[in-house]
């Protein structure tokens, strides 16, 4: 069997959907509690805070068409305000210092009404308001209402400084008009003096006729005058009270409950964002290119099973189609990697938790097994096991095989602690045709280390690897725990999974040199979880081989054995 040619993987720009969530599940408890805590922070905070009231008082603003016919309209009717302009005038100093005014007559709180009195100076110096804001509602000939809205400690601060803001503005309006009646008045004073004073001058003959005419101008500004004191007292503006202020019931801030729903979102959109960031900028292994920096051969490319193939069982899904072709590839690409007769044992590991390493494992026992090789598994993970997850070890009818040097008689040892402690009654689960399996489960609580490091380890590898052509171990991440380091003084070697686009290579190449600074002889690497979209040779080889599989290989190799309906591995 040759192991099919290497092909660079093409760069892909499309999303992929399945590692974002991928990554968003591993990373879940990070953004759960990121969120949960910046809500509850802002919730707790919030609930700290002063309590802030708003009042809301109206004005409307109309065209005045009153007038007579001697003094023009604009003498008694302020002109309509242009836009912004009764925000200018709410904030300017002449309406604030009698907004205050007002507000000394209505507070009766000193301490209030020196909070208020400061925070209006301040804003009116540094020309940026809060406590009292206009909100304009007009149309295009800029009559409409004008809404004041004064903020407040209390509900009865509210309604005071909304209620002095809109006196105050009012009189403002007001004043308008009534200066230019006043302008008025005061030129028609004038021009009384000036006919007063040309009549005290008149002497001779002719001058009766001019003083007639001097006195009827005098009765004329007399008359005038008359007609523009009543229209000072009577001039308006274009605002006019709508509604007063009342006091408000609830506040308007603090908002506890809306404040941490938007925190909340707010730093789970954050903590999302710095999740898929930071993934996106490690260093992945997408190819088998990225591989060859490490100087090490890639056995094997398994793709990725689909939840739908995975229905059926994890090793169900193994027995026929692409993974039976590249389980093959692998079978015979690592078997020729050790030259030696007799039993081989491999340590079968990665860097980094989840990579598909027990996976892995299973699935290669039952490719040999099924060219009739004799398969004993090891499950080594005693921090972690998974085999036991991939394996149905409660089945009835399952035999459990005496392990050579053990006796029938023994009490049995049904895992690896129970077997290194007591290796008179050693027994493996005969889970598959040609697979035995010692789990790593059991009964004992010893300290994992004693197992490992026991002195009889080494002997009792190679008695129980005696009646198997093949051992397989399945051992912890190399960068989690020491473990496999150890146990694979013991073997020929470390297969090294590696998964496809979320392996980084600085995880990779710190396994690696741990690896070979321990001393540990590593075989090669296999490219696990490979998307079928980026091989073409996947989809040449499944379409070659869509009518039996069994014959890829050119030999009259058995069918793979049933395999129990099995479940997702842990590892």
């Amino acid at each position: 069997m040759m192991q099919p040619p290497q092909t660079t993987t093409p760069p892909h720009e499309e999303l992929d959907l399945r590692r974002i969530f991928g990554v968003l599940r591993r990373y879940s408890l990070l953004i759960v509690t990121v969120t949960l805590g910046a809500a509850a922070g802002t919730y707790v905070v919030s609930r700290q805070q002063t309590p802030t009231f708003e009042a809301v008082s109206s004005v409307v603003a109309v065209r005045n068409e009153t007038g007579n016919n001697l003094i023009s309209n604009t003498l008694v009717t302020a002109p309509p305000l242009p836009q912004g302009a009764v925000d200018e005038a709410v904030h300017s100093s002449t309406v604030v210092q009698d907004i205050l005014s007002r507000l000394e007559s209505t507070l009766q709180d000193p301490v209030l009404l020196n909070t208020v009195r400061a925070d209006l100076q301040a804003e009116l110096a540094r020309n940026s308001f809060e406590r009292i804001q206009v909100k304009a509602r007009l149309d295009p000939q800029q009559a409409g209402i004008y809404e004041i809205r004064a903020s407040g400690e209390t509900p009865a601060v509210a309604k005071a400084l909304a209620n002095a803001a809109v006196a105050s503005l009012l009189q403002w309006d007001t004043d308008r008009a009534t200066q230019r009646v006043s302008k008025a008045r005061i030129s028609l004073q004038e021009q009384l003096s000036a006919l007063d004073l040309r009549l005290n001058q008149l002497r001779g003959a002719n001058s009766q006729l001019d003083r007639q005419s001097l006195l009827q101008a005098r009765s004329d500004v007399l008359q005038s005058l008359a007609q523009v004191a009543v229209l000072e007292k009577a001039a308006t503006g274009t605002l006019t009270l709508v509604a007063e202020a009342v006091e408000p019931a609830q506040p308007v801030a603090p908002k506890p409950l809306r404040n941490a729903v938007l925190a909340g979102l707010l730093a789970l959109l954050l903590s999302i964002g710095a999740v898929l960031l930071a993934d996106a900028l490690r260093r992945r292994i997408t190819s088998e290119d990225d591989l060859t920096v490490f100087g090490l051969p890639v056995l094997g490319r398994l793709p990725r099973i689909s939840p739908r193939s995975l229905r059926s069982g994890l090793l169900n899904s193994t027995q026929t189609g692409l993974m039976y072709e590249m389980v093959g590839f692998l079978r015979v690409n690592l078997l020729s990697q050790i030259q030696s007769q007799g039993v081989r044992r491999f340590a079968i590991s990665s860097s980094r938790p989840s990579e598909g390493k027990s996976s892995v494992t299973a699935v290669l026992a039952q490719g040999l097994a099924a060219s009739g090789k004799r398969v004993l598994i090891i499950d080594a993970d005693l921090h972690r096991p998974s085999q036991q997850k991939l394996w149905d070890l409660h089945s009835r009818g399952r035999p459990w095989r005496v392990l050579p040097g053990a006796r029938k008689d023994a009490e049995p040892a049904r895992s690896l602690a129970a077997a290194v402690l007591n290796p008179h009654g050693a027994q493996a689960l005969a889970v598959s045709q040609n697979v035995d399996l010692l789990p790593a489960a059991g009964n004992h609580k010893r300290d994992i280390s004693q197992i490992i490091e026991h002195p009889d380890f080494q002997s009792l590898l190679d008695r129980w690897s005696a009646a198997y052509d093949v051992v397989l171990i399945d051992t912890p991440p190399i960068l989690a725990l020491s473990d496999t380091l150890t146990v694979a003084r013991r073997t020929d070697g470390i297969l090294m999974v590696v998964e496809s686009g979320q392996t980084s290579l600085p995880e990779l190449e710190r396994a690696v040199s741990n690896a070979r600074t321990a001393g540990s002889h590593l075989l090669g690497f296999v490219f696990n979880k490979v998307s079928r979209t980026e091989n073409a040779y996947y989809a040449y080889t499944y379409g070659y081989h869509d009518s039996d599989p069994r014959d890829f290989s050119g030999s009259t190799e058995a069918a793979p054995p049933t395999a129990p309906n099995l479940g997702r591995s842990g590892d």
